[in-house]
């Protein structure tokens, strides 16, 4: 479909189809990841349906209604090492939320856990771990000292794009909370900050110079123009974000 106003409410109708098969589901992952792959779609919007169902597998640890099978506290990596491989980006993308879970929200036992993910996988497993801050903290300062534990300048910068991407969903149109926390991290990734941001814009507006506008009301000049580079970039679901 290429019919609709808005891209990220789009990407979040297709993430809310895997929560939803979970449910009816009764939690069967590989079923409800079965059903995914029925959708007449490409498979950049399948990933989305992949999404919403792994993100609903890995909180199930919190769930009385329906637990999940595919969860085991003694096996953190399960059950992305059983499942076909081509679910496995999305798997260990989402598994990051498990193990946020079965650390207790302690960040650094967290990426160490993602540093167990295989490592063509284990960028997306740190995406989540920045995605996450914003849900657990209101901080900006805070989300910027997690995604400083790790120590690859890489899946360092790519816990800053997480978390630039989670408050683009999380609070569309609010550039200036992006801003303020693009303005916090270190210098190393700061211009990468902004040009992710710039790419963001693309799920609230389609207009290219609409876009390139929006970028402009960042009050610093020169993190505008970052933005206004990243706006030109093809957009990228966050379900296929990589740091490159």
């Amino acid at each position: 479909a290429q019919d609709y106003v808005k891209p990220r409410l789009y990407n979040e109708c297709l993430h809310g189809i895997g929560h939803a098969l979970m449910f009816i589901t009764d939690a069967d992952l590989p079923k409800s990841l079965e059903l995914c792959d029925a959708l007449d779609s490409v498979s950049q919007e399948k990933e989305a349906c992949y999404g919403g169902a792994f993100m609903e597998n890995s909180s199930s640890s919190t769930n009385q209604d329906h637990p999940s099978k595919y969860i085991d506290k003694n096996n953190p990596l399960y059950p992305c090492t059983i499942l076909n491989k081509s679910y496995s980006k999305l798997c260990y993308q989402y598994q990051s939320s498990y193990f946020a879970e079965i650390t207790h929200g302690d960040w650094g036992k967290t990426i160490a856990l993602c540093n167990q993910v295989p490592l063509a996988y284990r960028d997306g497993s740190i995406l989540i771990i920045g995605a996450n801050q914003v849900g657990a903290t209101q901080d900006l300062m805070k989300m910027k000292d997690t995604c400083e534990l790790s120590s690859d300048p890489l899946f360092r910068a790519q816990c800053v794009r997480g978390v630039i991407n989670s408050l683009g969903g999380r609070y569309p149109d609010d550039l200036l909370r992006m801003h303020a926390f693009c303005a916090l991290v270190d210098a190393a990734n700061q211009k990468y900050c902004y040009t992710v941001m710039g790419n963001i814009l693309q799920t609230w507006e389609r207009n290219p110079e609409k876009q390139k506008n929006i970028c402009d009301r960042i009050p610093d000049m020169r993190a505008a123009q970052w933005c206004r580079e990243g706006a030109v970039y093809q957009f990228q679901s966050p379900n296929s974000f990589s740091n490159k």
